[in-house]
Protein backbone atom coordinates (compact mmCIF):
# COMPACT_ATOMS: atom_id res chain seq x y z
CA UNK A 1 0.00 0.00 0.00
CA UNK A 2 2.02 3.18 -1.27
CA UNK A 3 1.77 6.47 1.04
CA UNK A 4 -1.38 8.41 -0.34
CA UNK A 5 -3.41 4.90 -0.16
CA UNK A 6 -2.14 4.60 3.69
CA UNK A 7 -3.47 8.10 4.24
CA UNK A 8 -6.55 7.57 2.71
CA UNK A 9 -6.94 5.12 4.68
CA UNK A 10 -6.32 6.90 8.26
CA UNK A 11 -8.54 9.54 6.78
CA UNK A 12 -11.44 7.37 5.95
CA UNK A 13 -10.71 5.88 9.62
CA UNK A 14 -10.45 8.99 11.33
CA UNK A 15 -13.87 9.94 9.88
CA UNK A 16 -15.42 6.52 10.93
CA UNK A 17 -14.29 6.83 14.27
CA UNK A 18 -15.96 9.84 14.44
CA UNK A 19 -19.12 8.77 12.76
CA UNK A 20 -19.10 5.62 15.50
CA UNK A 21 -18.68 8.00 18.36
CA UNK A 22 -21.69 10.46 17.23
CA UNK A 23 -23.48 7.05 16.32
CA UNK A 24 -22.85 6.25 20.17
CA UNK A 25 -23.88 9.75 21.27
CA UNK A 26 -27.46 9.85 18.82
CA UNK A 27 -28.45 5.72 19.75
CA UNK A 28 -27.71 6.51 23.47
CA UNK A 29 -29.64 9.97 23.28
CA UNK A 30 -32.72 8.16 20.98
CA UNK A 31 -32.92 5.55 23.36
CA UNK A 32 -33.00 8.03 26.80
CA UNK A 33 -33.97 11.50 27.06
CA UNK A 34 -35.13 12.29 23.23
CA UNK A 35 -37.46 9.40 24.58
CA UNK A 36 -40.42 10.46 26.39
CA UNK A 37 -41.53 7.12 27.34
CA UNK A 38 -38.26 5.81 28.85
CA UNK A 39 -38.26 10.01 31.02
CA UNK A 40 -41.90 8.69 32.33
CA UNK A 41 -40.55 5.28 33.17
CA UNK A 42 -37.49 6.37 35.12
CA UNK A 43 -40.06 9.25 36.58
CA UNK A 44 -42.01 6.68 37.81
CA UNK A 45 -38.94 4.44 38.79
CA UNK A 46 -36.94 7.35 40.90
CA UNK A 47 -40.14 8.50 42.75
CA UNK A 48 -40.18 11.73 41.20
CA UNK A 49 -43.79 11.65 40.90
CA UNK A 50 -43.16 12.65 44.85
CA UNK A 51 -41.65 15.77 44.00
CA UNK A 52 -43.53 16.59 41.20
CA UNK A 53 -46.49 16.01 43.35
CA UNK A 54 -45.01 17.75 46.54
CA UNK A 55 -44.70 20.73 43.91
CA UNK A 56 -48.46 20.88 42.90
CA UNK A 57 -49.90 20.48 46.76
CA UNK A 58 -47.63 23.81 47.53
CA UNK A 59 -49.38 25.18 44.24
CA UNK A 60 -52.54 24.52 45.37
CA UNK A 61 -52.90 24.70 48.82
CA UNK A 62 -52.40 28.52 48.35
CA UNK A 63 -55.91 28.70 46.33
CA UNK A 64 -57.62 26.40 49.05
CA UNK A 65 -59.29 28.00 51.87
CA UNK A 66 -57.54 27.86 55.28
CA UNK A 67 -60.22 25.78 56.74
CA UNK A 68 -62.93 25.60 54.37
CA UNK A 69 -65.71 27.22 56.74
CA UNK A 70 -64.14 24.87 59.53
CA UNK A 71 -61.15 24.39 61.56
CA UNK A 72 -62.56 20.58 61.62
CA UNK A 73 -61.69 20.16 57.67
CA UNK A 74 -58.01 20.11 57.50
CA UNK A 75 -56.88 21.75 54.02
CA UNK A 76 -53.58 20.34 54.14
CA UNK A 77 -55.56 16.79 54.08
CA UNK A 78 -58.19 17.12 52.11
CA UNK A 79 -55.55 18.68 49.47
CA UNK A 80 -53.31 15.39 49.21
CA UNK A 81 -56.20 13.23 49.22
CA UNK A 82 -57.01 15.64 45.66
CA UNK A 83 -53.82 15.22 44.57
CA UNK A 84 -52.97 11.81 44.40
CA UNK A 85 -50.05 9.98 42.81
CA UNK A 86 -52.30 8.87 39.72
CA UNK A 87 -53.60 12.39 39.22
CA UNK A 88 -49.42 13.80 39.07
CA UNK A 89 -48.64 10.78 37.31
CA UNK A 90 -51.04 11.53 34.74
CA UNK A 91 -50.34 15.36 34.41
CA UNK A 92 -47.00 14.41 34.25
CA UNK A 93 -47.39 12.09 31.40
CA UNK A 94 -49.35 13.95 29.36
CA UNK A 95 -46.77 17.43 29.58
CA UNK A 96 -43.82 14.94 28.51
CA UNK A 97 -45.94 13.41 25.61
CA UNK A 98 -46.50 17.23 24.84
CA UNK A 99 -43.41 18.65 25.36
CA UNK A 100 -41.56 16.10 23.55
CA UNK A 101 -43.87 16.09 20.50
CA UNK A 102 -42.93 19.89 20.06
CA UNK A 103 -38.39 19.35 20.65
CA UNK A 104 -39.28 16.59 17.75
CA UNK A 105 -41.10 19.25 15.75
CA UNK A 106 -44.50 17.81 15.75
CA UNK A 107 -45.98 20.95 17.19
CA UNK A 108 -45.77 24.24 17.48
CA UNK A 109 -45.73 24.63 21.51
CA UNK A 110 -44.62 22.95 23.85
CA UNK A 111 -47.98 22.87 25.79
CA UNK A 112 -47.24 22.43 29.22
CA UNK A 113 -50.69 22.98 31.15
CA UNK A 114 -51.87 21.25 33.99
CA UNK A 115 -55.43 20.42 34.41
CA UNK A 116 -57.03 21.57 37.72
CA UNK A 117 -60.49 20.51 37.23
CA UNK A 118 -60.03 17.14 38.74
CA UNK A 119 -58.53 18.62 41.52
CA UNK A 120 -61.27 21.06 42.56
CA UNK A 121 -63.73 18.10 42.02
CA UNK A 122 -61.87 16.38 44.41
CA UNK A 123 -61.57 18.89 46.57
CA UNK A 124 -65.30 19.94 46.77
CA UNK A 125 -66.49 16.29 47.22
CA UNK A 126 -63.67 15.76 50.27
CA UNK A 127 -64.54 18.88 51.79
CA UNK A 128 -67.82 18.01 52.18
CA UNK A 129 -66.75 14.73 53.19
CA UNK A 130 -65.13 16.24 55.62
CA UNK A 131 -67.72 18.49 56.81
CA UNK A 132 -70.33 15.46 57.29
CA UNK A 133 -67.94 13.58 59.52
CA UNK A 134 -66.95 16.17 62.00
CA UNK A 135 -67.89 17.37 65.24
CA UNK A 136 -71.49 18.48 64.84
CA UNK A 137 -71.08 20.72 68.03
CA UNK A 138 -67.52 22.23 66.74
CA UNK A 139 -69.33 22.71 63.55
CA UNK A 140 -72.53 24.96 64.66
CA UNK A 141 -70.11 26.76 66.78
CA UNK A 142 -67.66 27.66 64.47
CA UNK A 143 -69.68 28.31 61.58
CA UNK A 144 -70.50 32.01 62.18
CA UNK A 145 -73.86 31.22 63.56
CA UNK A 146 -74.76 32.73 67.45
CA UNK A 147 -75.76 29.89 69.37
CA UNK A 148 -78.85 30.53 71.36
CA UNK A 149 -80.45 29.60 74.67
CA UNK A 150 -81.24 26.45 75.07
CA UNK A 151 -78.93 25.64 72.60
CA UNK A 152 -75.22 25.39 73.49
CA UNK A 153 -72.38 22.95 72.70
CA UNK A 154 -72.57 20.68 75.69
CA UNK A 155 -75.75 20.28 74.33
CA UNK A 156 -75.40 19.19 71.23
CA UNK A 157 -72.57 16.92 71.92
CA UNK A 158 -75.66 14.81 74.18
CA UNK A 159 -78.33 15.05 71.98
CA UNK A 160 -75.87 13.38 69.22
CA UNK A 161 -74.61 10.83 71.59
CA UNK A 162 -77.37 8.23 71.24
CA UNK A 163 -81.33 7.76 72.30
CA UNK A 164 -80.10 8.12 76.43
CA UNK A 165 -78.35 11.55 75.50
CA UNK A 166 -81.18 12.89 73.33
CA UNK A 167 -83.91 11.95 75.91
CA UNK A 168 -81.72 13.55 79.13
CA UNK A 169 -80.70 16.91 76.78
CA UNK A 170 -85.09 17.11 75.92
CA UNK A 171 -85.35 16.57 79.69
CA UNK A 172 -83.30 18.66 81.17
CA UNK A 173 -84.15 21.52 78.30
CA UNK A 174 -87.74 21.40 79.70
CA UNK A 175 -86.44 21.61 83.41
CA UNK A 176 -84.54 24.31 82.87
CA UNK A 177 -87.61 25.89 81.11
CA UNK A 178 -89.89 24.88 83.94
CA UNK A 179 -87.75 26.86 86.40
CA UNK A 180 -87.45 29.78 84.85
CA UNK A 181 -91.43 29.83 84.56
CA UNK A 182 -91.32 28.94 88.32
CA UNK A 183 -89.28 31.80 88.93
CA UNK A 184 -91.29 34.32 87.13
CA UNK A 185 -94.44 33.23 88.45
CA UNK A 186 -92.85 33.15 92.48
CA UNK A 187 -91.74 36.57 91.48
CA UNK A 188 -95.41 37.54 90.30
CA UNK A 189 -97.16 36.17 93.26
CA UNK A 190 -94.27 37.97 95.40
CA UNK A 191 -95.60 41.02 93.71
CA UNK A 192 -99.22 40.16 93.74
CA UNK A 193 -100.13 38.86 96.92
CA UNK A 194 -101.10 40.63 100.43
CA UNK A 195 -98.30 40.58 102.95
CA UNK A 196 -100.36 38.13 105.01
CA UNK A 197 -100.89 36.10 102.66
CA UNK A 198 -97.02 35.64 102.14
CA UNK A 199 -96.45 35.73 106.34
CA UNK A 200 -99.37 32.41 106.55
CA UNK A 201 -96.76 29.98 104.12
CA UNK A 202 -93.87 30.97 106.40
CA UNK A 203 -95.08 31.18 109.83
CA UNK A 204 -97.27 28.77 111.42
CA UNK A 205 -100.67 29.82 113.14
CA UNK A 206 -100.30 33.40 111.94
CA UNK A 207 -102.15 36.11 113.05
CA UNK A 208 -102.47 39.50 111.23
CA UNK A 209 -103.77 41.65 114.08
CA UNK A 210 -100.12 40.75 115.92
CA UNK A 211 -98.11 42.56 113.57
CA UNK A 212 -97.82 46.35 112.40
CA UNK A 213 -97.34 46.96 108.82
CA UNK A 214 -93.35 47.40 109.68
CA UNK A 215 -92.89 44.22 111.42
CA UNK A 216 -94.78 42.62 108.39
CA UNK A 217 -92.22 44.09 106.20
CA UNK A 218 -89.11 42.62 108.35
CA UNK A 219 -90.82 39.64 108.67
CA UNK A 220 -91.24 39.15 105.14
CA UNK A 221 -87.94 39.87 104.36
CA UNK A 222 -86.28 37.94 106.89
CA UNK A 223 -88.93 35.35 105.18
CA UNK A 224 -88.23 35.79 101.73
CA UNK A 225 -86.80 32.26 100.67
CA UNK A 226 -89.02 30.34 102.96
CA UNK A 227 -91.93 32.37 101.69
CA UNK A 228 -90.11 31.43 97.71
CA UNK A 229 -90.37 27.75 97.97
CA UNK A 230 -93.46 28.10 99.65
CA UNK A 231 -95.12 29.54 96.72
CA UNK A 232 -92.57 27.31 94.34
CA UNK A 233 -94.48 24.24 95.95
CA UNK A 234 -98.17 25.88 96.19
CA UNK A 235 -97.72 26.07 92.28
CA UNK A 236 -96.13 23.46 91.40
CA UNK A 237 -98.80 21.07 92.81
CA UNK A 238 -102.24 23.41 93.00
CA UNK A 239 -101.51 24.86 89.62
CA UNK A 240 -99.26 22.65 87.38
CA UNK A 241 -101.21 22.85 84.72
CA UNK A 242 -100.91 26.57 84.21
CA UNK A 243 -97.12 25.96 84.52
CA UNK A 244 -96.63 22.74 81.93
CA UNK A 245 -98.98 25.68 79.51
CA UNK A 246 -95.79 28.32 79.92
CA UNK A 247 -93.51 25.87 79.78
CA UNK A 248 -94.67 24.65 76.47
CA UNK A 249 -95.16 28.44 75.15
CA UNK A 250 -91.66 29.09 76.52
CA UNK A 251 -90.33 26.20 74.17
CA UNK A 252 -92.62 27.15 71.12
CA UNK A 253 -91.23 30.50 71.31
CA UNK A 254 -87.58 29.22 71.69
CA UNK A 255 -88.67 26.84 68.50
CA UNK A 256 -90.07 29.79 66.60
CA UNK A 257 -86.85 32.05 67.09
CA UNK A 258 -84.64 29.32 65.37
CA UNK A 259 -87.42 28.35 62.51
CA UNK A 260 -87.29 32.41 61.61
CA UNK A 261 -83.67 32.74 61.15
CA UNK A 262 -82.35 32.57 57.77
CA UNK A 263 -79.11 34.23 55.92
CA UNK A 264 -77.60 35.02 52.82
CA UNK A 265 -74.69 32.63 53.36
CA UNK A 266 -75.64 28.59 51.87
CA UNK A 267 -73.07 27.48 54.36
CA UNK A 268 -74.94 29.86 57.35
CA UNK A 269 -78.11 28.82 56.23
CA UNK A 270 -77.03 25.21 56.74
CA UNK A 271 -75.55 25.76 60.09
CA UNK A 272 -79.21 27.57 61.26
CA UNK A 273 -80.91 24.13 59.08
CA UNK A 274 -79.26 22.23 61.69
CA UNK A 275 -79.78 24.54 64.70
CA UNK A 276 -83.69 24.47 63.57
CA UNK A 277 -83.54 20.58 63.64
CA UNK A 278 -81.76 20.83 67.74
CA UNK A 279 -84.47 23.14 68.83
CA UNK A 280 -87.08 21.05 67.40
CA UNK A 281 -85.93 18.41 68.37
CA UNK A 282 -85.46 19.89 72.27
CA UNK A 283 -88.70 21.55 72.11
CA UNK A 284 -90.93 18.88 70.70
CA UNK A 285 -92.06 15.04 70.71
CA UNK A 286 -89.95 14.47 68.03
CA UNK A 287 -88.47 10.58 68.69
CA UNK A 288 -84.59 10.37 67.97
CA UNK A 289 -84.97 8.42 64.63
CA UNK A 290 -86.43 11.37 63.38
CA UNK A 291 -84.47 13.65 64.84
CA UNK A 292 -81.14 11.94 63.40
CA UNK A 293 -82.83 11.63 59.91
CA UNK A 294 -83.86 15.34 59.42
CA UNK A 295 -79.92 16.04 60.99
CA UNK A 296 -78.23 14.18 59.43
CA UNK A 297 -79.74 15.69 56.39
CA UNK A 298 -78.54 18.64 57.30
CA UNK A 299 -75.21 18.03 57.77
CA UNK A 300 -75.08 16.86 54.44
CA UNK A 301 -76.90 19.76 53.48
CA UNK A 302 -73.66 21.78 55.40
CA UNK A 303 -71.42 19.63 53.67
CA UNK A 304 -72.34 20.27 50.28
CA UNK A 305 -72.67 24.65 50.95
CA UNK A 306 -68.74 24.31 52.62
CA UNK A 307 -67.87 22.16 49.23
CA UNK A 308 -69.19 24.39 46.87
CA UNK A 309 -67.82 27.60 49.17
CA UNK A 310 -64.31 25.58 48.57
CA UNK A 311 -64.92 25.26 44.90
CA UNK A 312 -65.83 28.51 44.28
CA UNK A 313 -63.12 29.96 46.28
CA UNK A 314 -60.51 27.22 43.70
CA UNK A 315 -62.54 28.99 40.78
CA UNK A 316 -61.79 32.16 41.73
CA UNK A 317 -58.30 31.78 42.59
CA UNK A 318 -56.94 28.62 40.27
CA UNK A 319 -58.15 28.43 36.74
CA UNK A 320 -59.38 25.04 35.46
CA UNK A 321 -56.08 24.50 33.26
CA UNK A 322 -52.64 26.45 34.38
CA UNK A 323 -50.64 27.21 31.46
CA UNK A 324 -47.10 26.45 32.73
CA UNK A 325 -45.83 28.10 28.84
CA UNK A 326 -47.29 31.29 29.15
CA UNK A 327 -45.78 31.90 32.28
CA UNK A 328 -42.58 30.89 31.29
CA UNK A 329 -39.26 33.82 31.16
CA UNK A 330 -38.12 35.05 28.11
CA UNK A 331 -34.55 32.56 28.76
CA UNK A 332 -36.22 29.31 29.01
CA UNK A 333 -38.55 29.85 25.71
CA UNK A 334 -35.24 30.78 24.12
CA UNK A 335 -33.87 27.43 25.75
CA UNK A 336 -36.51 25.25 24.70
CA UNK A 337 -36.44 26.95 20.63
CA UNK A 338 -32.82 25.81 20.86
CA UNK A 339 -33.10 22.39 22.33
CA UNK A 340 -35.77 21.84 19.70
CA UNK A 341 -33.33 22.72 17.12
CA UNK A 342 -30.73 20.50 18.52
CA UNK A 343 -32.79 17.63 18.74
CA UNK A 344 -34.18 18.21 14.96
CA UNK A 345 -30.68 17.93 13.78
CA UNK A 346 -30.37 14.62 16.27
CA UNK A 347 -33.78 13.12 14.55
CA UNK A 348 -31.53 13.35 11.30
CA UNK A 349 -28.08 11.70 12.47
CA UNK A 350 -30.49 8.03 12.69
CA UNK A 351 -30.37 8.24 8.64
CA UNK A 352 -27.55 11.02 8.07
CA UNK A 353 -25.20 8.41 10.15
CA UNK A 354 -25.44 5.29 8.37
CA UNK A 355 -25.57 6.55 4.87
CA UNK A 356 -21.93 8.67 5.86
CA UNK A 357 -21.04 5.30 7.41
CA UNK A 358 -21.74 3.77 4.20
CA UNK A 359 -20.58 5.91 1.81
CA UNK A 360 -16.85 6.05 4.00
CA UNK A 361 -16.63 2.24 3.75
CA UNK A 362 -17.52 2.40 0.22
CA UNK A 363 -14.66 4.73 -0.05
CA UNK A 364 -12.26 3.00 1.51
CA UNK A 365 -13.04 -0.06 -0.47
CA UNK A 366 -12.96 2.01 -3.71
CA UNK A 367 -9.08 3.26 -2.41
CA UNK A 368 -7.55 -0.07 -1.19
CA UNK A 369 -10.17 -2.58 -3.30
CA UNK A 370 -9.14 -4.27 -0.25
CA UNK A 371 -11.81 -6.24 1.64
CA UNK A 372 -9.76 -7.24 4.79
CA UNK A 373 -8.88 -3.70 4.65
CA UNK A 374 -12.45 -2.33 5.23
CA UNK A 375 -13.11 -4.84 7.97
CA UNK A 376 -10.06 -3.63 9.83
CA UNK A 377 -10.47 -0.46 9.33
CA UNK A 378 -13.91 -0.16 10.35
CA UNK A 379 -13.49 -2.88 13.49
CA UNK A 380 -10.67 -0.31 14.76
CA UNK A 381 -13.15 3.20 14.33
CA UNK A 382 -15.98 1.12 15.72
CA UNK A 383 -13.66 0.46 18.90
CA UNK A 384 -12.41 3.71 18.76
CA UNK A 385 -15.33 5.60 18.84
CA UNK A 386 -16.85 3.42 21.58
CA UNK A 387 -14.70 2.24 23.99
CA UNK A 388 -13.51 5.65 25.39
CA UNK A 389 -17.08 7.11 25.91
CA UNK A 390 -17.45 3.73 28.01
CA UNK A 391 -14.55 4.10 29.82
CA UNK A 392 -15.41 7.90 30.72
CA UNK A 393 -19.14 6.95 32.04
CA UNK A 394 -17.35 6.72 36.04
CA UNK A 395 -15.97 10.25 35.60
CA UNK A 396 -19.09 11.62 34.13
CA UNK A 397 -21.25 9.98 36.59
CA UNK A 398 -18.89 11.08 39.21
CA UNK A 399 -19.25 14.98 38.01
CA UNK A 400 -22.94 15.08 37.56
CA UNK A 401 -23.78 13.53 41.17
CA UNK A 402 -21.58 16.16 42.58
CA UNK A 403 -22.87 19.02 40.47
CA UNK A 404 -26.53 17.84 40.80
CA UNK A 405 -26.06 16.49 44.94
CA UNK A 406 -28.76 17.13 47.19
CA UNK A 407 -31.15 15.31 49.83
CA UNK A 408 -34.14 16.80 48.09
CA UNK A 409 -36.48 14.67 45.57
CA UNK A 410 -35.55 16.90 42.81
CA UNK A 411 -31.76 16.27 43.27
CA UNK A 412 -32.11 12.47 43.65
CA UNK A 413 -34.93 12.91 40.53
CA UNK A 414 -32.44 14.53 38.45
CA UNK A 415 -29.21 12.13 39.96
CA UNK A 416 -31.66 8.74 39.15
CA UNK A 417 -32.08 10.30 35.13
CA UNK A 418 -28.61 11.08 34.66
CA UNK A 419 -27.28 7.75 35.53
CA UNK A 420 -29.88 5.52 34.30
CA UNK A 421 -29.22 7.63 30.62
CA UNK A 422 -25.52 6.77 31.16
CA UNK A 423 -26.17 3.23 31.79
CA UNK A 424 -28.04 2.93 28.86
CA UNK A 425 -25.00 5.04 26.92
CA UNK A 426 -22.60 2.32 28.24
CA UNK A 427 -24.89 -0.31 26.77
CA UNK A 428 -24.61 1.37 23.48
CA UNK A 429 -21.02 1.87 23.97
CA UNK A 430 -20.42 -1.97 24.70
CA UNK A 431 -22.50 -3.24 21.61
CA UNK A 432 -20.70 -0.92 19.49
CA UNK A 433 -17.15 -1.85 20.96
CA UNK A 434 -18.45 -5.70 20.26
CA UNK A 435 -19.07 -5.17 17.00
CA UNK A 436 -15.91 -3.69 16.20
CA UNK A 437 -14.58 -6.55 17.86
CA UNK A 438 -16.35 -8.88 15.60
CA UNK A 439 -15.60 -7.21 12.76
CA UNK A 440 -11.65 -7.23 13.63
CA UNK A 441 -11.72 -10.48 14.30
CA UNK A 442 -13.19 -11.14 10.79
CA UNK A 443 -10.49 -8.80 9.43
CA UNK A 444 -7.51 -11.04 11.09
CA UNK A 445 -9.24 -14.25 9.80
CA UNK A 446 -9.40 -13.02 6.12
CA UNK A 447 -5.73 -11.59 6.43
CA UNK A 448 -4.34 -14.75 7.99
CA UNK A 449 -6.32 -17.00 6.16
CA UNK A 450 -7.80 -18.46 9.61
CA UNK A 451 -10.76 -19.75 7.74
CA UNK A 452 -8.60 -21.78 5.38
CA UNK A 453 -6.11 -22.81 8.30
CA UNK A 454 -9.31 -23.83 10.20
CA UNK A 455 -10.45 -26.38 7.25
CA UNK A 456 -6.94 -28.28 6.81
CA UNK A 457 -5.64 -26.11 3.94
CA UNK A 458 -4.27 -23.07 2.91
CA UNK A 459 -0.75 -21.64 3.43
CA UNK A 460 1.12 -20.69 6.91
CA UNK A 461 2.35 -17.41 5.68
CA UNK A 462 0.36 -14.11 6.22
CA UNK A 463 -1.00 -12.55 2.90
CA UNK A 464 -0.23 -9.07 2.41
CA UNK A 465 -3.46 -6.87 2.39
Amino acid sequence: MNVARTLAVVAVGALLTTTAAAGVATAGAHGTVLNPAFVSEAIEQEDGYEAIRNATLSAVEESVPASAGTTEVDAGAVVAEAVDRQYVRNQTEANVDRLYAYLHGERADPGLTVDTRPVKDDVAAAVAGEVANASLATLVAESGTELRDPVNVTLLERMTSGPAGYEAARATVRDEARERVLDAAVDRALGNASDDRLLSLAIDDYDPDDYSEAEKDRLIEEHEDEIRAALRQYLSEERSDEIDARVDEELDAVRADYAGRTAEDPVENASLAIQTTVAAGLTTDMDYGTFRERLDADRERLGEAVGDRAEQRLDQELPDRLDLTREMDAGTTQRLEDARTAVTWLDRLPFVLPAVGALLLGLLYYVTRSVPTVLGTAGAALVAGSLPPYLALGFVRDRAAAALGGADATSRLAIGLVERTLAHVGAVSLAFTAAGVLLAAAWLALRYDLHEKLGGGGSNEPRIA
